[in-house]
């Protein structure tokens, strides 16, 4: 099984794969543009493609996969109000492009992690820019798999 790990080199990331990688059974292909994430998170000798998952074209020359991880994205509610087409870009456009290649070679499963910031305080939905576009990253998923993707 081919897995695509976006957001690879962060916290997350890294140790997901990390744990997933003592597995024989996977195959990885991992993406980062090392805005937030470190090299250092992850193994020594770990081929880590550094790539900006919300421009367009950004997965051209990528392997087809069988699931994606997709934890690329800012994760500061107070940032995303500092520079908000960053945060959209990071968090909505990068889930977009995301979506179209797994269309695109046929993958059946995402994983996004999304984000608590989507409720907002006492279910009022999104307070800032960041759980605005993490909520419309979770719709476009729901709406744009066609029932095809998990």
């Amino acid at each position: 099984m081919k897995i695509l790990i976006t957001g690879a080199a962060g916290f997350i990331g890294s140790s997901l794969y990390k744990k997933l990688n003592k597995k024989d059974k996977y195959e990885f292909i991992l993406i980062d543009d090392l805005s937030k994430g470190l090299i250092s998170n992850l193994p020594k000798n770990t081929k880590l493609i550094q790539r900006d998952i919300s421009k367009i074209n950004c997965y051209n020359n990528i392997e087809n996969v069988d699931a994606i991880i997709h934890f690329a994205g800012q994760s500061s509610g107070e940032r995303s109000f500092i520079d908000p087409i960053r945060d959209l870009n990071s968090n909505y456009i990068s889930t977009i492009n995301t979506l179209n290649f797994a269309k695109k070679c046929n993958c059946r499963t995402i994983v996004f992690a999304s984000s608590m910031s989507v409720y907002g305080d006492n279910n009022r939905g999104p307070l800032t820019n960041y759980g605005i576009n993490k909520l419309a990253a979770e719709t476009y998923l729901k709406i744009n798999s066609e029932n095809k993707i998990n």
